[in-house]
Formats: structure tokens, C-alpha cells, sequence
């Protein structure tokens, strides 16, 4: 991916394995560890174009995951529970213990010194299992914590283990004793957030069959719910006016909520459209609802209590989101396209123009005299609707995933995708939109909203998660846990870092093919702060490795020429 616009295979490594529905990987040096099928696959990939096997060792029926630790591999299996394998010898590995819990399933594995932790998908009340593998040829259950129902993934760092569970949220248990692990938290929204809107301190987000809840996003690291609206359907999406949200409420339609208190919001009006209120726009003192089946509708709450529908307008097909500027409503229809309506008389909208990218079109952003749609299958379309009567398709740009909405600030489309995360694409050129960075926080981003350096994300029934954006600086990530933070500016990397007292510091750049470009730091250094930069003369992806005592930390950055 050293042009990300291009990116392309550079090697791939293939066995007969039958149908496998999931299988885990470790990369360490030259060699890559795999969990497939029914054993583990050592691989050389010191030529990433060319990777060769190494040596295969069965470890019994569907291998899930493994994580490797000096000279021993970890890998869990279906049946066969904890495998531990010595591959001190690569062309010879060999398996010197297990452990098989007969009361669970694992699934996901995560090695850190002598301990294992191993998600066990099938026993809540075991679904965090940490194992002695101080000897490794007797492994041994010292600890357990319940961490949710059918867990699927687990990461430890420092003192806190991570632990992700299927449509459960993720739970962080303490385990600074192995021997006794507690859950310390746990975030899920509950419902499946599909909108989010954001304001001063609080967001705004519409939670599916949990209907309208509010979060105190003072602390972003920390949001912390405290009110919530049920609204008797489904809430799709969410726009705030004043002391007022506004959501599109499914097959209720547009209801209207009192947010004056926001520790205790309640519905005061609301009005059942024909169809099935899926997103909406608010300006002045009209709504304008995508109600899917039945075209857009007008609706007039001015009075919120006793909002009433003025006009409507049925575009033939289904209407999924809707963007008002001024006297235009512009529409994103599934296989109509763009169809732009003149609102200036909002009792009677007329047709004046349309422009049909692409098949599933799902949103609509406007901003100057373009129109960015979202395509499920195509991703983003830019248009130029200078002319309303004579809208042309300008270029596009495809995304990971199926592209649902989108949100545009200055040269930037943020695009939440449903199983590609965050894209952010580079409009500065609408001849030549292109990915510029991304972030995957989960599977199912259904809504964005970006409000200065942050961008929220909401995320199906995974909840919403929030993002220090690009922007035109490029990439800010502040690891503030770890006293450091990188700053991308696509033309060269700046790193800040502090240390506490008298620290072994490494900080290395690798490229894309694992080799070592650039030793900025290797030393014993004092407490105090200190800045380092790096820039390349070669456009492309690298990856800076920052080593402080015993934190590691490895960040991937981009270089453009």
C-alpha cells in the first residue's frame, strides 16, 4: 500500500483448507504463525511477495488463534482446548503441553509472559480463562472472570484485559491479580445506534429499538449516558434544534423530544408519516423525512407539540436520506440517484433535476456546489450540482465495506461504511477524491458525525465510538496512557514523549515490508520531554515503533510526495 490510491497484493500464501469460517495469525520477525484449520502453519515470509512454508504441526480439529511468546507458540483449538508448542526449532515444531477445559469452548488467545488469557466463547461464567504457563508442560487454570456471553476476542495490556464478546459489547477486567480477574467496565448502548448527532458537551444518538439516548461526551475517553427517551419504534436517525430532537422514528415516524433537561428527556409531539421514517433534516421550522416507501414529507413544527405535514413528494423509488440548502432539497433515492427538489414552496415541491451514479444510493452531504452521495456497492460519488437542472457526476471513489453515510469538512468526506469503519477520502481535487486514512472500530458504521478534531461514529448494535479525525493536518492519535503522542502531517512525523524517571528508549521507522529505515532513538534517557522528527524522501505506509521501558507501542503512518 506505498500508493494507498492503488494499493495491491503483493504476496499471498495458500493451502487446501477445505471451508474455514476463522483462523488467527502471529507475525514475528520473518515468520508468520498461523491457526488454520487444524493445526499450525509456520511460514516464511522474509519475502513477502514469495511467502514459503516452513513446517505444519497438527494440533487437533479447527485451530481458532494463536499468540506466541519467545520460543512457544499458544494456539487454542475446537477440541482440543490450549496447545502449547515449542518452535524454538521452526522446521521442527513440537507440542510439550495442553490444557482442555471440558466445561468451554476457546476461541481467541492472548500470551504475555507466563500467563495465557483465553476467551471461551460458550461458558459466561468462564469466558475469560487465565492460564500458569510458567511450566509449560503442565499448563494450569489460576483465574476466571465472566466477561459477557459468547465471547469472541481478548487483548491484554498493561494490567487490563480486553475482552470482546458477540452483539455484547466490550468488557475491561483488572487482572493485576491473575488469580482473582474483576470486571472494571463494560460499554454497549444497548441497542443498535444507527444516528448520533452532537452538540457542546452531549451527543445524540438514535439507538434503534432503545429508541433516543444521551451521553455526556465532556471526557471523550469516557462517555457516560445519562437520559434516555423511548420512543416506541425504531430511531434511525437524530437532528438537534435548540431545546429539541428531532428523530426519524421508523414506522412512527418524526418524533419530537424535549432536551432542556437532558437527564430527563420526554417526548412532547411527534407525527406518523405513511411510510417508514428512516433519516431526516431539519431547517428553520420545517422536517424534511426520508420515509423510505412514501417519498420525502414536509412537516411543519413550528409548534413542536402540534407539528403537521404541509407537502410531500414521491420520487418512485425508495428515499433513504435527504440534505436541504436553502429553497433545494436534494435526495438520495435508491435507484433514482440524486433527485433535487425545489422546496421554496413547500406545499408544492417540484422536480428539478437528477443525476443517478450508481444503484444503492443511501446519503447525501452538499457543501458548495457539490453533492457527495454514498453508494452501498460503489462507495462515494461526487456531483456537481452548480446547475439543479443539470446535475453531473464529477468522479468517485470506492471504500471498504457497503458506504452508508457521510458527513464533509473542508477537503474531507468522512464515510462510515458498514464493515470498512471510518474512510476518510481526500476531496481536495472532486476529479480525484482518495483515501487518505481509516478506522475500523467495529462492523456495522452506520452514522457519522464529525464536530472539530472528533469524529463519532455510530455503530449498529456495537454502539458509537469516537475518533480523533484527519483533517487537513493529518493524522493526531494521542496515546495519553502512554506519555507519547505522534503527530502525521503526510510529509513528515513528529513524535513527543515523556518519560517519569531513567528509561531505555528505542524508537524505530519500518516500511511496509517489515524492514528497519530509520533508528531515531536508542538510548538511556533522563525524565523529562522530549521530541523527535522523521521524514522520508519516498512517498509510502511505514510503521514507527516506540519503545519505552517496557511499553511497546507501534503506530502506522503515511508519507506523500
Amino acid at each position: 500500500m506505498a500508493n494507498p490510491v492503488s494499493p495491491y497484493k503483493v504476496g499471498n500464501f495458500e493451502q487446501n483448507f477445505g471451508s474455514t469460517s476463522r483462523s488467527g495469525v502471529y507475525v514475528r520477525d520473518t515468520l508468520a504463525y498461523l491457526a488454520l484449520f487444524s493445526g499450525l502453519y509456520i511460514v516464511d515470509v522474509s519475502d513477502p511477495a514469495d511467502p514459503d512454508s516452513v513446517s505444519y504441526y497438527e494440533t487437533g480439529m479447527s485451530a481458532f488463534d494463536v499468540s506466541v511468546v519467545d520460543t512457544l507458540a499458544y494456539v487454542v483449538n475446537y477440541d482440543s482446548g490450549l496447545c502449547v508448542i515449542d518452535v524454538s526449532d521452526p522446521l521442527n515444531p513440537l507440542k510439550i503441553g495442553s490444557y482442555y477445559p471440558a466445561d468451554g469452548f476457546l476461541c481467541d488467545v492472548y500470551a504475555v509472559g507466563s500467563l495465557v488469557y483465553a476467551a471461551d466463547a460458550i461458558n459466561p461464567d468462564k469466558s475469560l480463562r487465565i492460564i500458569d504457563v510458567s511450566n509449560p508442560s503442565n499448563p494450569l487454570e489460576i483465574g476466571r472472570c465472566r466477561a459477557g456471553e459468547d465471547v469472541v476476542g481478548v487483548y491484554v495490556e498493561g494490567s487490563l484485559a480486553y475482552v470482546a464478546g458477540s452483539g455484547d459489547g466490550v468488557r475491561i477486567v483488572d487482572v493485576s491479580n491473575p488469580y482473582s480477574p474483576t470486571e472494571e467496565g463494560f460499554y454497549d448502548t444497548g441497542g443498535g445506534a444507527y444516528g448520533i448527532y452532537v452538540r457542546d458537551q452531549f451527543a445524540y444518538v438514535a439507538d434503534g429499538y432503545d429508541g433516543l439516548k444521551i451521553f455526556d461526551i465532556s471526557d471523550i475517553l469516557n462517555p457516560l449516558e445519562i437520559g434516555s427517551c423511548d420512543n416506541g419504534s425504531v430511531a434511525y436517525s437524530v437532528s438537534v434544534i435548540d431545546t429539541f430532537a428531532y428523530v426519524a422514528n421508523y414506522d412512527s415516524g418524526l418524533c419530537i423530544i424535549n432536551i432542556s433537561d437532558p437527564f430527563n428527556p420526554s417526548e412532547i409531539g411527534g407525527y406518523n408519516t405513511s411510510g417508514l421514517a428512516l433519516d431526516l433534516f431539519v431547517l428553520d421550522t420545517l422536517a424534511y423525512v426520508a420515509d423510505l416507501v412514501d417519498g420525502i414529507r414536509i412537516i411543519n413544527i413550528k409548534d413542536p407539540p402540534n407539528p403537521e405535514e404541509i407537502g410531500y413528494y414521491d420520487t418512485g423509488d425508495w428515499v433513504f436520506d435527504v440534505y436541504v440548502t436553502d429553497t433545494l432539497a436534494y435526495v438520495a433515492a435508491l435507484d433514482s440517484g440524486l433527485v433535487i427538489l425545489d422546496v421554496s414552496d413547500p406545499a408544492n415541491p417540484l422536480r428539478v433535476g437528477s443525476c443517478n451514479p450508481g444503484f444503492w444510493n443511501q446519503a447525501v452531504f452538499v457543501a458548495g456546489i457539490f453533492a457527495y452521495i454514498t453508494d452501498a456497492l460503489d462507495g462515494l460519488w461526487i456531483i456537481n450540482v452548480a446547475n439543479p437542472s443539470d446535475p453531473f457526476e464529477i468522479n468517485s471513489c470506492e471504500v471498504d465495506g457497503n458506504a452508508e453515510d457521510v458527513y464533509v469538512i473542508d477537503t474531507f468526506a468522512y464515510v462510515a461504511s458498514n464493515e470498512g469503519g471510518l474512510r476518510i477520502i481526500s476531496i481536495a481535487n472532486p476529479a480525484n477524491p482518495y483515501e487518505v486514512g481509516y478506522y475500523v472500530g467495529g462492523e456495522q458504521a452506520n452514522g457519522i458525525f464529525v464536530e472539530g478534531n472528533i469524529a463519532y461514529v455510530a455503530n449498529g448494535s456495537e454502539g458509537f465510538y469516537i475518533v480523533n479525525h484527519i483533517g487537513g493536518a493529518g493524522i493526531e492519535d494521542v496515546f495519553t496512557e502512554s506519555g507519547f503522542s505522534i503527530i502525521n502531517n503526510f510529509s513528515d512525523i513528529k513524535i513527543n514523549y515523556s518519560i517519569i524517571g531513567r528509561e531505555k528508549v528505542d524508537i524505530s521507522v519500518y516500511n511496509i515490508l517489515g524492514q528497519r529505515v530509520a533508528s531515531l532513538i536508542d538510548a538511556l534517557q533522563t525524565a523529562g520531554s522530549y521530541t523527535v522528527n522523521w521524514n522520508s524522501k519516498n512517498s509510502g505506509i511505514y510503521f514507527v515503533r516506540i519503545e519505552i521501558g517496557k511499553e511497546v507501542k507501534t503506530y502506522k503512518a503515511m508519507i506523500m510526495r
